[in-house]
């Protein structure tokens, strides 16, 4: 008969703290944060190899 109306509105999640029953959260800044250190990591890693691999041909 009546129409079930719900307004769903979405929550800020910008100060959520890690739960493990409900799983980790992390922000957005966080997001950015590791995707950049991990961005790094792997350029670092390949520069060490390369470096390594010119050391041992010679």
């Amino acid at each position: 008969m009546y129409e079930n109306k719900r307004n769903h509105y979405r929550v800020c999640q910008k100060n959520i703290a890690a739960n493990p029953q409900k799983g980790i959260y992390i922000t957005e800044q966080q997001k950015e944060d590791l995707l950049k250190i991990g961005i790094l990591l792997a350029i670092f890693s390949f520069l060490i190899s390369i470096i390594t691999a010119l050391k041992i041909s010679k």
